[in-house]
């Protein structure tokens, strides 16, 4: 018999919470804003980082010897992600190099009579995943004897 009281007591409270019986003048009796409040989302941390402009080589230059030094414009507050390939699409990388702080790299051990792809992204180590990455600049360099 306690435990039927109980139950009726129990569900006649909840439904007159449900009703609008928890209320007063209209506002319910916890605001619960204020007992957890919520985060404030900080947009800077979803800004896509600027793009960088390739200095050298240039497209298509020919290069000679083993070695070709890659040269990019500074974007304050970034880092930057390198990667070379023997291919268009970068499935066959050579060089891959993210979070670097310098605006050029030495790549060697090149092989005479190939194209090599060159790409450089934009990152802000700081922002949010999806945000890291700024768009891409890519060239491409052929070595020859």
């Amino acid at each position: 018999m306690k435990i039927m009281s109980i139950l009726l007591s129990l569900f006649v409270s909840t439904t007159l919470l449900a009703a609008g019986g928890g209320k007063e003048g209209g506002k319910a009796h916890h605001d619960w804003n204020k007992v957890s409040p919520q985060p404030v989302a900080d947009t800077t941390k979803s800004v896509i980082p600027s793009s960088t402009k390739l200095i050298s080589p240039e497209f298509l230059q020919k290069i000679q010897g083993t070695e070709a030094t890659l040269k990019w414009e500074e974007v304050s507050g970034t880092e930057y992600y390198l990667q070379v390939a023997t291919d268009p699409v970068f499935k066959w990388m050579i060089v891959d190099s993210p979070n670097m702080k310098t605006t050029e790299y030495t790549v060697k051990g090149l092989e005479a009579g190939k194209q090599y792809f060159w790409r450089v992204y934009t990152q802000k180590p700081d922002n949010w995943v999806g945000y890291t990455k700024g768009n891409s600049v890519k060239s491409s360099f052929e070595v020859v004897q």
